[in-house]
């Protein structure tokens, strides 16, 4: 898959046919979306279901939807059935010490007065009584509120876009001209250069930063877009910016459908640095690495569940939160699972290494030594059948694709995380350090991995320059050696 970088001055009519075919879409009204923003957004419903997961129960009757102040997405509805306490009751009196089947969970639908169909899912309502009112049920929306509305138009270009209410740093490649009305006519006042434009095959993609709102939208040649690609886009966001993407809202055109996600709240996570720092606008390389991560997490996988590699950037965001044992830990356990998933085939064992494994076995079964203890010697045995850590490491060091300083520094945070004899890191300094040069590792690790070539940051130097990846050979390998 190739890519094609378009930098340019000139009106987003993108953009403007963007915003122009939404209105034609029953999606979210700008109204709406300020509600949103300011979490004072309310829909309401002439009638909505709320039906347990295995089927055995349900609910019908009027009620809204709400945003809270804190984010949070509640419901009310309005029951309007005979109201036998006892028994009603006892359908929502479990409570549990443990996680709850999914099947013991309930999911609302509900139509509102634009003819939108929502539905909020992992919801586990409760039942108030009052002897003045109808009885009414209400609980928290877990996850996104999803939605869908239908139109009659069809366009020959399906798109989409997440919108996060806070501003993303980004090297921006393009430029949107600014006017004014006069007698009329527009005319120029000037430009700014706040936008980042590019294609990777047939996706346009557009990132800007609007009226403190972050929007991400990608536009497809074709008349649909793959789930896949969605997650793919905001996995691969996450990993250019070494932060996780905290979107607010999400609309999708597709073939007459609008459909709609809101997720207003979010679990707070840490940040890294990333894999290339920011320097300015206009740096091919930035969105060079974003299309090289696209591409390939996109061809590797066909669920539309986050990557493998993307759940491991993941999981050191998340241990940004906690202690710097923690953090350490976290790093160089996840660089070794990436050796051992997404690059297993670096340092096989040799044929006559594998050959030996099973002489041994054999050996071991014509012994004399009781079954239990052969089978726990063979299970150890066969563990040296796949690659070791160090040997892929090293493999990596001979072709120039990591230093020698990186290698031995995650070993010893390795084993100091892992293994450790002593009270953990006294020196806090060295062992900052030694976590921005594992981080270096890790990105170079998927560099290799996803075929980038180009700029990156280098935080195990002093001043954290930025190099070309990939560097020079080893020696060893230039002599013929290892």
């Amino acid at each position: 898959m190739g890519s094609n970088l378009q930098v340019g001055i000139r009106i987003d009519y993108w953009l403007f046919w963007f915003y122009y075919w939404g209105m034609m879409y029953n999606g979210l009204r700008p109204d709406e979306i300020v509600a949103i923003k300011d979490k004072r957004w309310q829909l309401d419903f002439g009638m909505g279901k709320l039906i347990r997961n295995d089927g055995s129960r349900s609910i019908e009757g009027p009620g809204y939807i709400r945003m809270e102040p804190d984010g949070r997405m509640v419901f009310k509805l309005y029951w309007r059935e005979p109201l036998d306490v006892p028994e009603r009751f006892k359908l929502f009196a479990e409570r549990f010490g443990k996680l709850i089947p999914v099947e013991k969970c309930y999911t609302l639908t509900a139509t509102d007065s634009y003819e939108r169909t929502w539905e909020g899912s992992n919801i586990l309502p409760d039942m108030l009584v009052s002897t003045q009112d109808e009885p009414t049920v209400s609980g928290q929306i877990h996850g996104p509120l999803m939605g869908l509305s239908r139109s009659p138009y069809k366009s020959h270009r399906a798109h989409f876009a997440f919108r996060c209410f806070e501003k993303y740093e980004f090297p921006f490649n393009s430029a949107t001209i600014k006017y004014h009305d006069e007698n009329g006519k527009p005319m120029k006042t000037g430009w700014s250069l706040d936008t980042a434009k590019f294609s990777i095959n047939e996706l346009d993609f557009l990132l800007m930063n609007r009226d403190d709102k972050f929007v991400m939208a990608v536009t497809s040649k074709n008349p649909s877009i793959p789930t896949l690609v969605e997650t793919r886009a905001m996995e691969s966001l996450q990993f250019l910016l070494g932060r996780a993407i905290d979107w607010d809202t999400f609309e999708k055109h597709e073939n007459g459908n609008e459909y709609i996600k809101v997720q207003p709240i979010h679990a707070p996570t840490g940040t890294i640095y990333p894999p290339l720092r920011y320097r300015g606008p206009r740096e091919a390389d930035y969105w060079n690495l974003y299309t090289k991560y696209f591409q390939y997490i996109c061809l590797n996988t066909a669920e539309a569940t986050w990557h493998p590699i993307s759940i491991f950037i993941h999981r050191i965001l998340e241990a940004r939160k906690a202690s710097i044992e923690t953090q350490c830990l976290a790093l160089s356990v996840v660089v070794e699972g990436l050796l051992r998933t997404d690059l297993g085939d670096l340092a096989k064992p040799q044929d006559d290494l594998l050959t030996g494994i099973e002489q041994a076995k054999g050996i071991l079964n014509e012994s004399k030594i009781p079954d239990h203890i052969v089978k726990r010697i063979a299970d150890v045995v066969d563990g040296m059948k796949k690659a070791r850590v160090s040997d892929q490491l090293q493999e990596l060091l001979g072709r120039g694709i990591i230093t020698k300083k990186e290698k031995d520094t995650w070993t010893k945070l390795r084993n100091s995380s892992a293994h450790p004899e002593r009270p953990f890191f006294e020196d806090f300094e060295e062992t900052v350090d030694a976590f921005d040069t594992v981080l270096t590792l890790f990105y170079k690790l998927i560099f290799h991995r996803i075929g980038y070539c180009g700029k990156y940051t280098d935080y195990g130097t002093e001043n954290m320059v930025d190099d070309v990846f990939p560097g020079k050979p080893s020696p060893q390998v230039l002599e013929g050696g290892r």
